[in-house]
């Protein structure tokens, strides 16, 4: 009996750690992915290349980040900030779910060069064109 309580009471911290990590990291990258739609000179990750990275590499700077890819990025905060929520109320599986989608949509743009939040941006904005035209 004691042994069983032990168990279940360790289960429980190890779910709430879960939890409080995914809240910290998910409302972490949500800040981040925010910071590529607030700064059109770019996200905090192209600052610190065009800062640091870059002087070491020799490389040139990174251009001003598109409207397409800022787009992208108003998605990628909204997922992520209800990932954040969700693990914030308790729900793992839905914070998972809508981390995971930030995640396929990350490796789909990593794996082939085109960009889910840039392909909607471009499809919405030809249909109010057609729609204006009508």
């Amino acid at each position: 009996m004691e042994h069983q309580l032990a168990a279940d009471t360790s289960i429980k911290e190890t779910h709430r750690d879960d939890v409080w990590s995914g809240l910290v990291l998910t409302g972490a990258m949500a800040l981040v992915a925010l910071s590529g739609v607030l700064l059109p000179a770019g996200m905090l990750i192209d600052l610190v290349y065009n800062v640091f990275v870059r002087r070491l590499l020799g490389a040139p700077r990174l251009p001003i980040t598109p409207t397409p890819r800022r787009f992208s990025y108003v998605i990628s905060t909204a997922l992520l900030a209800s990932s954040a929520l969700a693990f914030f109320a308790g729900a793992p599986a839905v914070g998972f779910l809508l981390g995971g989608l930030v995640v396929v949509g990350g490796a789909i743009l990593s794996t082939t060069l085109w960009c889910l939040g840039s392909w909607i941006y471009w499809t919405v904005r030809s249909l109010l064109s057609s729609a204006r035209l009508s």
